[in-house]
């Protein structure tokens, strides 16, 4: 049993480990080497060394160098039933409430965030958690609770379990996002899709940077999620008798002063720019000048940069050809010279450019 924990390790960590389980020695609990070794064997489900660890005194709520405790490698495992038995080794309830809820010391994530994260059917190991005292609310890395961590992840069934559980997809992060945001920002399109349903979602919400979830989606130039985040808008609004509620959120402006429409035009996201169109939002006179000076200065910095070493001219005269071409393209969306629709966008000007 030991030469299996014991497999690639060093000398030093062979007969450290071996003086324990041997019986002929107290365990080193400042030695990397040997308490590494306890947490193998905790992640591996390797119960006899794992309880002559603890029989000779190795404590239970130890940490190891990287800030984790028990409880986490015990979820790694994949087996709620193992995570079950390393913790009843703890008598005290209390202490073993505190153990499934131990938050990491470096990036401040609790067990269940490994649930989610290393285990492909992670829904029984985090019910095994609950029922030990963990808490799906709890907020680990940037204040993010469990759901968040399922967005980020894509880990549907842990999405649909947290929801259920009452976990609200409103909450936000210490950086203001919610779930959706994260979901769209990871191209988690699964989880995206399922809190779209939630019948509590509230659309419209910002981050610490003013973005909501259009503005988000479009610098993620992700068209999929934007298309749908408006439908349901648009069924929101026709349900609440608010038939501009899709161009409401639409024109909701970030930190910067963005629209989902200006940030899309100044990212030269054209196809983008063309669908909030059609959704019905407008871009204001203001906005034009500010796209336009954007362009401008982008088409003053292809022509005067210098190429960055080891960059090939002809390629980054094409790129910036490319992207200058775009700007044009937007430029006559937005300024309309020569016949304009409701919106102010150049129909024909628009078609000639692009074929």
């Amino acid at each position: 049993m030991s030469r299996s924990i014991l497999r690639g390790s060093s000398e030093a960590l062979s007969g450290e480990v071996l003086r324990v389980l041997l019986g002929t020695g107290e365990p080193n609990i400042r030695d990397h080497a040997t308490i590494a070794a306890f947490f193998e064997a905790a992640q591996r489900r390797h119960r006899h060394v794992f309880d002559r660890f603890l029989e000779v005194g190795m404590p239970i709520d130890l940490v190891n160098k990287e800030g984790k405790g028990i409880a986490a490698y015990a979820v790694k495992s994949g087996d709620p039933g193992w995570l079950d038995y390393v913790l009843s080794r703890e008598p005290d309830s209390e202490r073993r409430r505190s153990l499934a809820n131990r938050k990491s010391r470096h990036v401040r994530n609790p067990p269940m965030v490994y649930a989610i994260t290393d285990i492909v059917n992670s829904v029984p190991m985090i019910k095994k958690l609950k029922s030990l005292g963990a808490n799906p609310h709890i907020g680990g890395h940037n204040g993010m609770n469990m759901l968040m961590f399922s967005a980020i992840y894509d880990n549907i069934e842990a999405a649909r379990y947290f929801l259920k559980a009452g976990v609200h997809p409103n909450e936000r992060s210490r950086s203001g996002d919610t779930a959706i945001m994260l979901a769209i920002t990871n191209g988690s399109t699964k989880v995206f899709d399922l809190l779209l349903k939630a019948p509590n979602l509230r659309l419209g919400m910002q981050n610490e940077r003013g973005e909501t979830e259009f503005v988000v989606a479009v610098r993620a130039a992700d068209a999929r999620a934007l298309q749908k985040l408006i439908e349901l808008a648009d069924r929101i609004g026709k349900a609440r008798g608010i038939p501009d509620l899709p161009v409401r959120l639409l024109g909701q402006r970030d930190n910067n002063g963005d629209s989902a429409a200006t940030a899309a035009a100044k990212l030269g996201y054209y196809g983008i720019v063309e669908k909030i169109s059609a959704a019905g939002a407008s871009i204001t006179l203001k906005d034009r000048r500010a796209i336009l000076d954007y362009w401008e200065r982008q088409e003053r910095r292809a022509l005067f940069a210098e190429p960055r070493d080891g960059e090939a001219y002809p390629q980054r005269t094409v790129e910036r050809k490319a992207r200058l071409r775009i700007g044009k393209m937007l430029e006559i969306m937005v300024t309309g010279p020569g016949g304009t629709d409701r919106h102010g966008n150049a129909k024909q000007e628009r078609r000639r450019i692009v074929a």
